[in-house]
This record gives C-alpha cells, structure tokens and sequence, in this order.
C-alpha cells in the first residue's frame, strides 16, 4: 500500500511538472515574492512548529527549507522543490506541490532519513504576507509518515 500510494504521488508530481512548463507563461504573474520566512504549525505525526524559509528559483519553482522541533522532541529538517500553479484564474490564491528530502533526528537517538511529498494552498495578502495549508506525506526508509496537515504563515521579502 506504501508503494502504490508514494508511486501514486510521484506520477501526479511528474504530471504537474509538464503541465508546468506548457503554462510557464500564464503563470508567471502569480510569483510574487523572491523570499518568504515564517514558520508552519503542523498537527497529525510529528506534531510540532518549524521554521520555514522559501526562496524562488525562477518561474514558477521555488525551494522551501524547514527547521522544526516535534512535541516528541525530535528535531526534523526539510528540503523540498516546489512548482506553483494559478488557482481560479487569481493572481494571491495558488496551489503548488512538489517533493524533497527529510530527517529526523530524535532525542532518544537513531536518526531517520526520506524523501517527502508536499502539495497544499497558498494566499498572498496585499500587506507582504501569506497563510497556507499543506500535506506533507514522507517515506523515511522504515515507514510511511502520513506527516499531517500544516498551517505556515510567512512574511514576504
């Protein structure tokens, strides 16, 4: 079940890449931001807050790091590779997914690494900040993390 659901996500990722690059034109008034840091409260596994930096790579892609500790107290790490995407034809409201690496290091010791999934919503604000909602479900080479839903709310730089 593990391996359908993450084949499952990497094919609806790769799917999302191309139909990127065909609407790289009308979507590129939707980055409005080069930088956005914040911080992202998630609930489900690993329940805790991070700190989150987002940085634009170019069109419609960005890179998104995270720093967090989990009520369990372990500190986790995140990389991810992101694509954004208009949603209702509106240049603040837009979706994005993407995929990355993680690790989780625990308190206790024996240290996790995997890769990580991550799609959601966004809303850029007139004032520079933004709220969004996401999903980031993770293989982390002895299980699957369903990884919970999370709000971030960022300033934009």
């Amino acid at each position: 079940m593990k391996k359908v659901l993450l084949s499952i996500l990497l094919i609806a990722f790769t799917f999302a890449i191309t139909n990127a690059q065909s609407k790289k034109q009308t979507n590129e008034r939707v980055i409005t931001q080069s930088s956005a840091l914040g911080i992202r409260l998630n609930a489900g596994d690993g329940t805790g807050a991070e700190l989150s930096y987002q940085c634009r790579l170019g069109g419609v892609s960005r890179l998104e790091l995270g720093v967090g500790l989990n009520l369990n107290e372990s500190l986790h790490l995140s990389g991810l590779y992101q694509v954004m995407f208009g949603l209702f034809s509106s240049e603040r409201l837009r979706w994005y997914a993407g995929f990355g690496a993680g690790a989780i290091f625990p308190r206790a010791g024996g240290s996790q690494f995997g890769v990580l999934g991550s799609f959601g919503i966004e809303y850029n604000f007139r004032i520079p900040f933004q709220i969004s909602l996401d999903v980031r479900p993770g293989y982390y080479f002895s299980d699957f993390v369903w990884g919970g839903v999370g709000l971030g709310i960022r300033y934009r730089f």
